[in-house]
């Protein structure tokens, strides 16, 4: 079976080749190559942003709006969506983005940014600005995985001003860390 000629199906579709390319290994070998446009080829490959470096060399507000437009133009990518409709300051749960579009948009970020800390699932409850905001954090060393989910959390149950007082020392953020917690204890409490 298979290996008889009448038994080869001919299929006529719409293919992204550079997509198929990241997915199917076998279609990056030499003898496919061609399959791809010109344009396609390049946008592929995707310019790697080196966040460390464009942190260093911009101030801290450019270097987010720089990183948030990057991330929203990924969303958009995953979520089919244009670029304009992808909201900056909404979690991207309640902007569509399910379980598994969050692994897409985590590796691609992920391989744009060339982090070597991966993304959590958990990147579905931030919004655009709170992903740039981790992401600068992983990225220059200023901030842990597990730090960066606490102050966002902070920030989304506490409110900014304690997320701000928060990160003026080590003892509030540890004080507020603990209130969130006391606060998850409470509604599981609740919802059990």
């Amino acid at each position: 079976q298979g290996s008889d000629p009448d038994d080869a199906v001919v299929a006529i579709a719409p293919i992204s080749w550079s997509a198929a390319r990241q997915h199917l290994a076998v279609l990056k070998a030499p003898a496919y190559r061609k399959l791809a446009g010109e344009g396609e080829v390049a946008s592929s490959d995707g310019e790697k942003i080196d966040i460390a470096k464009l942190v260093a060399s911009q101030s801290p507000e450019e270097a987010r709006k720089v990183i948030s437009g990057l991330i929203a133009d990924e969303i958009a990518r995953v979520l089919r969506l244009p670029r304009e409709d992808v909201a900056r300051t909404v979690p991207l749960a309640e902007i569509g983005l399910d379980s598994l579009m969050a692994v897409e948009l985590a590796l691609g970020l992920e391989e744009r940014f060339v982090l070597d800390a991966p993304l959590t699932a958990t990147a579905s409850t931030f919004s655009v600005n709170e992903l740039a905001d981790h992401i600068i954090g992983l990225a220059t060393g200023s901030v842990s995985e597990d730090e960066a989910i606490t102050r966002q959390m902070i920030q989304r149950h506490l409110g900014d001003g304690a997320a701000a007082e928060a990160a003026s020392n080590d003892a509030d953020f540890q004080q507020a860390a603990e209130a969130v917690r006391a606060r998850s204890r409470t509604m599981k409490g609740i919802l059990d």
